[in-house]
């Protein structure tokens, strides 16, 4: 997976995504944020198994998303903010 887009608009959504996370939870990937990069999208999603909170960034000029290999990943919350 490789993407490129603007840290203003990442750091915005994983803010968003962030509260569904509780960094306590006794399940590693509970503590994580999901990034799936798909053709002119980029899709994050935190849970903390009762809510979960999902923010898709589409491809504009504002965000200069560009997703140049697809993939997913699933990464600590307190290594990404």
């Amino acid at each position: 997976m490789k993407f490129s887009v603007s840290k203003n608009e990442l750091y915005s959504a994983l803010q968003i995504v962030g509260h569904a996370i509780s960094s306590n939870s006794p399940q590693p990937y509970l503590r994580g944020i999901k990034i799936d990069a798909e053709k002119n999208k980029l899709t994050l999603t935190g849970s903390n198994a009762d809510v979960s909170i999902q923010k898709t960034l589409e491809q504009t000029e504002e965000n200069q998303l560009t997703i140049i290999e697809e993939g997913s990943i699933l990464i600590e919350a307190r290594y990404l903010n």
